[in-house]
């Protein structure tokens, strides 16, 4: 199967692995390709620091496949990419004109919607299958 993103997730994917630590922004710069040429190197791919659809392929798959909870602000950003704001200032990230957004208040209040939304058990923390559902949701929109 094949994946296509943008740099954004890209680098929201990478950050949650562990390769990348700047700033989740959307930008392929410097350290975004060192992120993905570590994640090559550690994979068995070529380095070539570029994306190409089998690094594309693998960090995706790798991405669902791990079940490490995540810290705020990426918890954030896969909330954001569901269509659940909570933050203000990524309302400029808004994938398409045709993506629904619900703001919240704060990050539990945006999971107990989405858990409620897909029929989870709506506690407002981040479980194992309230994160893999984000995740997957990532490239439903």
């Amino acid at each position: 199967m094949s994946y296509s993103i943008s740099n954004h997730k890209i680098q929201l994917m990478l950050a949650y692995l562990g390769y990348y630590v700047g700033k989740v922004d959307g930008h392929m710069n410097r350290a975004t390709r060192i992120a993905i040429g570590r994640f090559q190197q550690n994979s068995g791919l070529h380095d070539t620091a570029r994306i190409d659809q089998t690094t594309i392929n693998l960090l995706y798959t790798t991405f669902l496949r791990s079940n490490h909870i995540t810290n705020a602000e990426l918890l954030q950003q896969l909330l954001f990419f569901a269509g659940y704001n909570t933050d203000e200032n990524l309302s400029i990230l808004q994938p398409s004109p045709s993506h629904k957004m619900r703001f919240y208040s704060s990050i539990p209040d945006a999971l107990q919607a989405f858990q409620r939304n897909i029929s989870l058990y709506d506690t407002g923390t981040q479980d194992l299958p309230t994160l893999m559902s984000l995740k997957k949701a990532l490239y439903a929109k």
